[in-house]
């Protein structure tokens, strides 16, 4: 990748993390996103030279704070660390340790099945 095309990139990587801050709102502490925006500063004045070590230096070091304020922002969404969908056929929203019933009490199993047809016999 050319220096051109690769400062377009680290660009659009600057303005998704700038619009992902903006949408966490006051969600984010104050001091991780003080020190993420610092960050994003950082990468802003190195890509006005042409260092592309201090490039990839600064694009490293913004992807770690970034890194961490995400992780962090993911165990706060997701306390018992679940994934949403880990256990197919369960309610997400679903409260109980026993998937196997559904929302109406009824219970339910995964089967699987051959169609039989009677034509091709």
């Amino acid at each position: 990748m050319s220096v051109i095309e690769e400062k377009k990139a680290l660009r659009t990587y600057i303005r998704q993390t700038e619009r992902t801050l903006e949408e966490l709102g006051d969600k984010v502490d104050a001091a991780e996103k003080a020190e993420v925006e610092s960050k994003l500063n950082e990468l802003k004045e190195t890509l006005k030279g042409s260092d592309t070590a201090a490039i990839k230096a600064a694009t490293e070091a913004l992807t770690q704070v970034f890194y961490k304020l995400s992780e962090k922002m993911y165990q706060q969404a997701n306390p018992q660390g679940g994934q949403p969908g880990a256990n197919p056929g369960c309610d997400p929203n679903c409260q109980s340790d026993d998937c196997s019933k559904g929302g109406d009490g009824q219970q339910y199993y995964d089967a699987d099945y051959t169609v039989v047809d009677d034509d091709k016999k």
